[in-house]
Formats: structure tokens, C-alpha cells, sequence
């Protein structure tokens, strides 16, 4: 938020005398805040099922362009994102402690910073556009399309740095029902966009690119229009950044790993799959049908993440231990029911929901004989990720950077190579491999998280 210029409601959580007392109130102050970031997760995962449909109908040519230029344009994100933590987890604290000049340096900061690192990350894409494109294919035609796809959508990276810091801003606040109005408009512009700029137009990939950047044009729009009546206040005036180089300072503390995390976990992401391409066409199939059903779950169980951070930094930031104790276990309690509610029909009607991806009786055949495994390890990633919101909500985001690359590097990429290819187990392995990751990455977490520093952790 830009600008706060006082405290006009209580804290969020409302603790009473134990941990135990507090848990069903918490857990409802935390749904509350919860639910609008779940519905604005899933809003911008179905903005991205409509583009690649519309690139579907258009041109098989186009949909392979935007499929190979998207994860460049995701990787440059990246900077952007870790400064967007920074901003949520320092703004709770700030907001806690009942420092609103606090958090409106922090915002002040955060938008110039996201939005001047996503500039930058913009003009490298533009001109490194075409070296990036031949990296990736061989074909020249392909390569000119994505090409000429990468260089529309770099004008979105100072925007998504905007959009994320001020998104980041009001999660901060839990003020989470607004940004989920803000993303709603923005998936309800881009279909009429996309068909617009897509179909009607014909500029296939580039007009995909052209649409997303106009949506998220609209959407920093919307939200700086919401603040607008303490907008003014939030602008880096001249004579106005006392504590600038403490706020900067803690927001690198903060971000550089949540960036340098996020890059590490893609980066592997695509190692892994590199191992399930050794496996087959079929494979690869099945692998990106589950991954779809997987990335639902892992969009939920991270909202909820982010909700626990939330709470629990205000909590921390109003040194109520008992209040983020009660944010934890309700995080437990939310997080485990949401992940219930999404497993439940998928273990009960696995041939059901296959069929939505798939017709191919092979693949829907793998994809159910794994399926399973594949959701063996979402009540690790349930303990995992509920740790991890209360470690960041205390600003412990190099604890993160450690366990989630020691789990990435150490055990599950090596694990998922050996099970899979040198001992014959095909997907499943990979799985293991997956399990024994967030065995690995949530043991850590846990044995920092017992250690306890996250109670007196000052930001």
C-alpha cells in the first residue's frame, strides 16, 4: 500500500490466553486473508490456460513460439519477485509494530526499485531477444516468432515489477480481498483482448504478448487508483527518505535469496525434466498432465504459505508470540483442508479428472498408476510450506535458499537420474525423487524453525 497514515483497525488475529484457545479464530482470520490470494493464484494460472488455448486455435507455430520465449520471460521475473517478498514480510512487520511512516517508506522503495529492476530486466530481454531464440531452437521461423514474442513481452517486466511490489504492499497489510478484485479484472480484460489481438488481429504469439502487457498496464493502474487518496505521500519527493538505507538494506537481506531460490528451483525444474524426456514421448505426456494437477495443488498450498506469512509477520511485528503460534496452526489446519479437498476427487476419480487432459488410453493409464505417488509427498508440502511463511515472516528467507537447494540439488534431481534411468522405475522414480525432496527441504526447515531465532528476529 502507498501510503498508510494511521492505524484505523485492529490487529488481525485476535490470540487469547494459550496457543490451543486461539486456533479456530485464528484459522478463520487467516481463511479470511487466505482465500482472496488463492483466488488470485488460480485466476492468473486460468489467464494462462486461456492464452495457450487461444495460441492453440491460431497456429500450432505460434503456441510453440510463446512456449518457448514464456519461461524467459518467468526467469526475468524473477528479480522482481524476490523484492516482492521483501516488500510483503517487511510491510507486516511495519504494520504490526504500528509504524505506518515505516511502511510507507518500504512501498515508496519497493515500487522504484521492482519497477526500475523490471525496466532493466525489459531492455536486456529486448536486446538479447534474438541470441535467447536461436539457444532455444534451431528452426529460424520459430526463432523469429519467439523472437518477436520476447520483445513485446519484455514491456511487461517493469509492470509485473509494479504490480508485484504493490500486490505485495496490500498482501502485507492483508488487505488480500483487494488484489484478488484487481486480478479478477485483469483475467476478464485478457480474454477479450487475446481474441482481439490473437483472432481478430492475427498477431498469434506477439498479439499474446500485446494482451498481457495492456492487462497489467491496467491492473498497476487499478491499484494505484485505489490508493490514490494517499498515493501523493508515497511518491520519493525530494527531503523525504529518512531510513532509506536501513529499508534498502533490509529489503536485500530479504529478497536476494527469495530471487536466487526461485531461479534455483526453475532451473531444476527443467533438469528434472530433461530426465523424464530419456523416458519417452509417454512419459513426457503423463509427466506434463500431472505436473498441471500438481501445480494446482502448489498454487493453493503456497497461498496459503503466504497467508501464515502474513499474519504471522504482524503478529511477530506486535511481539505477540501466542498470536503467531496461532497463525501456525492454523496454517496447518487451512492448508491441510484445502489440499484435502483438491486430492480427495482426484485419488477417488482418477480416470474422471485424467480425462480432462487426455484421450490417449496409454497416457491416461501411466498417469493413473502414478498419480498416487505423485500426490505422496502434498502433506510434506503442506508441514514444508507452513514452516516456510513462518521463517519468512521473520525475514529467514537464506534458511529457504538452503533447503530448498540442498533438496533440489542433493537429493532430488540425483535421485529422480538414478531412480528413473539406472534402475528402471520410469516415472516413478522421479517421484521418489520428489517425496525425498520435500523430505529433505522440510526437515531443514523444521530443525531451523525449532531452534527458535524466528521468535526474536528484529527487521
Amino acid at each position: 500500500m502507498p501510503s498508510v497514515p494511521g492505524r484505523t483497525e485492529e490487529p488481525t488475529i485476535s490470540s487469547g490466553p494459550t496457543v490451543a484457545s486461539g486456533v479456530l479464530l485464528g484459522a478463520r482470520d487467516l481463511w479470511q486473508v487466505t482465500l482472496p490470494i488463492i483466488v488470485s493464484n488460480l485466476l492468473s494460472l486460468a489467464l494462462l490456460v486461456v492464452d495457450a488455448a487461444l495460441l492453440g486455435h491460431f497456429s500450432t507455430n505460434d503456441l510453440a513460439a510463446a512456449t518457448l520465449g514464456f519461461p524467459v520471460y518467468m526467469v526475468m521475473q524473477m528479480p522482481a519477485t524476490g523484492w516482492a517478498t521483501a516488500v510483503q514480510v517487511l510491510v507486516a512487520r511495519r504494520w504490526g509494530e504500528n509504524d505506518p511512516a515505516a511502511v510507507a517508506r518500504i512501498a515508496r522503495l519497493g515500487m522504484l526499485i521492482g519497477g526500475g529492476g523490471g525496466l532493466l530486466c525489459g531492455v536486456v530481454t529486448i536486446l538479447a531477444a534474438g541470441v535467447i531464440a536461436r539457444l532455444l531452437t534451431d528452426d529460424p521461423f520459430l526463432a523469429q516468432r519467439a523472437t518477436d514474442y520476447l520483445r513485446v513481452i519484455a514491456l511487461a517486466l517493469p509492470l509485473i515489477g509494479l504490480l508485484s511490489v504493490l500486490r505485495a504492499c496490500y498482501a502485507g497489510l492483508g488487505k488480500t480481498a483487494v488484489v484478488m478484485r484487481v486480478t479478477s479484472g485483469v483475467v476478464l480484460a485478457n480474454v477479450p483482448l487475446n481474441l482481439f489481438w490473437i483472432l481478430l488481429v492475427g498477431l498469434g504469439a506477439v498479439g499474446s504478448a500485446l494482451g498481457t502487457v495492456l492487462v497489467l498496464a491496467g491492473g498497476v493502474g487499478a491499484l494505484l487508483w485505489h490508493s490514490h487518496a494517499r498515493l501523493s505521500p508515497a511518491l520519493p519527493v525530494k527531503g523525504d527518505l529518512h531510513g532509506w538505507r536501513e529499508t534498502v538494506a533490509r529489503l536485500w537481506q530479504i529478497g536476494w535469496p527469495e530471487s536466487v531460490m526461485l531461479f534455483a528451483g526453475y532451473l531444476n525444474a527443467l533438469l528434472v525434466m530433461w530426465v523424464v524426456a530419456e523416458l519417452g514421448v509417454v512419459a513426457v505426456a503423463v509427466a506434463g498432465i500431472l505436473g498441471a494437477l500438481l501445480n494446482v495443488i502448489w498454487t493453493v498450498i503456497f497461498a496459503c504459505s503466504s497467508g501464515v506469512s502474513v499474519l504471522a509477520g504482524q503478529r511477530l511485528g506486535a511481539r505477540d508470540l501466542v498470536g503467531a503460534e496461532v497463525v501456525e496452526r492454523a496454517g496447518y489446519l487451512i492448508t491441510s483442508g484445502c489440499v484435502a479437498a483438491l486430492v480427495t476427487p482426484m485419488l477417488a476419480l482418477p480416470h474422471l479428472v485424467l480425462r480432462l487432459f487426455t484421450d490417449d488410453a496409454s497416457v491416461a493409464a501411466q498417469a493413473a498408476s502414478v498419480l498416487p505417488l505423485m500426490l505422496l509427498q502434498t502433506p510434506l508440502m503442506v508441514l514444508g510450506m507452513v514452516l516456510a511463511g513462518m521463517l519468512r515472516a521473520a525475514g529467514d528467507t537464506k534458511t529457504l535458499l538452503v533447503a530448498a537447494t540442498v533438496g533440489a540439488y542433493l537429493v532430488y534431481l540425483p535421485l529422480a537420474w538414478v531412480l528413473a534411468t539406472q534402475l528402471g522405475l520410469g516415472l516413478s522414480g522421479v517421484y521418489l525423487g520428489a517425496v525425498a525432496f520435500w523430505v529433505a527441504r522440510g526437515g531443514l526447515t523444521l530443525i531451523r524453525y525449532r531452534q527458535g531465532a524466528w521468535r526474536t528476529a528484529r527487521l
